[in-house]
């Protein structure tokens, strides 16, 4: 009775085809009011591919059954006919919830319809999200996915997006929307898992951060990049240690500053060379 339910939009033909995985040994199946195909044997982290038999329209539940069990579910095929996904029955009180990836981007398809996707937060195990081309969806909470590893979110239509603080995150990609964004207590986040386009931004927060926070290739950017002005920008990033520094560099950020960029920095830099008008100019 508790399924992992989706909705498309009018005309969608058959032979669109998702993908589950798995998250315990049982039967398997989906529906679009009543059953459509079940009795589908899976072991534990075994897949597979459900192909649409019909028609949808608009308000056709396509439901796939038993939610908690769910390891995985992939929408990347059908992404561009998406309207709608409901993650309430994911979760149960005394079961839990197996879901670990929800996979809807491809790196080529795009969705123009969706705008969220609901109930996300019962989603408590979910380690993965790819959300590539879901141009609409504009902003997440997602704080509640305390288990997230990877967030795979570049080419769509995101402007904000909050992270769960102390999250496992290894994998960030964001896209060229992003307008804000602040990053929490990742302590196992490395600039070479991040994908931040620096064009749109207008606020970062880093603190808690070290590997990220001890980069200044990986900030630099922000200061002398991007489409908006230095007086609509603010910084604030704890914890720096910013070693072998040229005043040549370091006075970019003192510019951006004084152009009416919002700059708190707490921590250490290390210059390669100073004197007395380096450290009048700071």
């Amino acid at each position: 009775g508790k399924a992992f339910e989706f909705k498309v939009i009018n005309n969608t033909e058959p032979g669109w085809t998702f993908t589950i995985k798995a998250g315990t040994k049982m039967k398997y199946g989906y529906g679009i009011y009543n059953p459509v195909e079940s009795g589908i044997l899976l072991e534990r982290g075994e897949s597979h591919t459900f192909t649409i038999r019909q028609t949808l329209n608009i308000g056709d539940p396509v439901r796939i059954y038993s939610a908690v069990n769910l390891e995985g579910v992939d929408l990347s095929n059908i992404l561009p006919r998406l309207s709608n996904i409901e993650l309430n029955n994911v979760w149960n009180e005394s079961l839990g919830t197996s879901l670990k990836e929800l996979i809807l981007g491809n790196g080529s398809s795009v969705n123009q319809i969706l705008t969220s996707i609901s109930s996300i937060a019962k989603a408590k195990s979910l380690e993965k999200l790819d959300i590539r081309g879901c141009l609409n969806i504009t902003s997440m909470d997602l704080t509640s996915n305390i288990r997230l590893t990877s967030l795979i979110a570049t080419n769509c239509g995101l402007t904000s997006v909050e992270l769960p603080s102390s999250a496992p995150l290894v994998e960030l990609r964001l896209p060229t929307t992003l307008q804000t964004i602040k990053l929490k207590q990742l302590t196992k986040l490395t600039p070479s898992g991040v994908t931040l386009n620096l064009t749109n931004l207008r606020s970062l927060t880093i603190t808690g951060c070290k590997s990220l926070s001890t980069d200044l290739s990986f900030i630099l950017g922000y200061f002398i990049d991007g489409n908006v002005s230095p007086s609509q920008k603010s910084l604030y990033m704890d914890n720096i240690l910013w070693e072998n520094v040229t005043p040549e560099v370091f006075l970019k950020i003192c510019d951006a500053k004084d152009n009416g960029m919002d700059v708190t920095l707490k921590g250490k830099v290390i210059l390669t060379d100073s004197s007395q008008s380096i450290v009048d100019r700071i």
